[in-house]
């Protein structure tokens, strides 16, 4: 139930162990501890992200912000990624004051990079998740950003062009019995309803292409 609690004192003791064993040294790094006991780590946080999230346990880390951020990355990706796979690969950098760890997950729909950075004291200060996707998936998606901005634009402009051109009906609006008036500021209200239609209409065909661009082919998996 608190598996995080338990692998940050795992290594916050590692990095003591090291710390005590070469007290009497000048050392260039601060963090000492080891690439594969890194990479233990971050195969344990990866698998404890999946199940908190799949176990629904979200609310019982709200309490720790790192945490609590790394799990609603992991929630976000997993639309993207699919049925979690596993840790492939590794990337390890340890610096003087902080190491960073970069897990390769496999999923069924795309891959994603989990990336672990650890501070001098044993805690790790961030979790984020990003999830692979091809240059084709990158640039159908900016197209589609374009456009749906374009088309908001253009409509948003439309529409300023029709309040500016209803100026002139302002002084024959005035002259009118109160009658009129309601009948002409009907028509105005229908006519900018239909406008947040259209605007409406456009999201969800925005909506609807990402949703086909995820139900294209998956991506081979890497072996």
């Amino acid at each position: 139930m608190k598996k995080f609690l338990l692998l940050l004192g795992m290594v916050t003791c590692l990095i003591g162990t090291a710390a005590c064993g070469k007290a009497d040294q000048v050392q260039e790094s601060q963090l000492q501890i080891d690439e594969a006991s890194l990479i233990n780590y971050s195969d344990q946080v990866v698998n404890a992200l999946n199940e908190i999230v799949t176990g629904g346990m979200q609310d019982q880390y709200a309490s720790d912000a790192v945490i609590s951020a790394g799990i609603s990355s992991w929630e976000s990706a997993m639309s993207d990624l699919g049925a979690y796979n596993g840790v492939t690969d590794h990337k390890v950098e340890i610096g003087s004051d902080e190491a960073i760890v970069e897990a390769s997950v496999s999923g069924a729909d795309h891959n994603a990079v989990v990336t672990l950075i650890i501070n001098d004291q044993g805690s790790l200060s961030s979790i984020t998740v990003n999830v692979e996707r091809s240059m084709g998936e990158l640039m159908l998606n900016a197209a589609l950003n374009t456009l749906m901005g374009m088309g908001t634009v253009f409509i948003i402009l439309i529409l300023i062009s029709l309040l500016i051109g209803c100026f002139k009906f302002i002084p024959q609006i005035q002259e009118m019995t109160p009658g009129k008036r309601a009948d002409i500021w009907h028509d105005l209200i229908r006519g900018a309803g239909q406008i947040a239609q259209s605007l409406q209409l456009l999201r969800q065909r925005h909506r609807l292409l990402q949703r086909l661009l995820k139900k294209r082919k998956k991506p081979q998996m890497k072996s």
